[in-house]
């Protein structure tokens, strides 16, 4: 993959820890929340993006160490 494009297989793991989190986050949340749309959709939104978040992040790390000298 080069510098600055997207792979979409990267969605793959926090697609799969947003779920469990936010399924986590609803059924606590559940008893003390108004049970509106946007309170369930921040619930997967917030952990897919911080997931995504330290994925790519990660990966930009690692190609900057990985990266061949000249």
């Amino acid at each position: 993959m080069k510098m600055g494009q997207f792979d979409f297989t990267h969605l793959r793991r926090p697609l799969m820890i947003a779920t469990v989190v936010g399924t986590l986050l609803c059924v606590i949340n559940n008893s003390y929340s108004d049970g509106s749309p946007m309170t369930f959709g921040l619930n997967y939104l917030v952990p897919f993006c911080v997931a995504l978040y330290s994925r790519l992040s990660f990966l930009a790390e690692y190609s900057r160490e990985n990266r061949p000298t000249e």
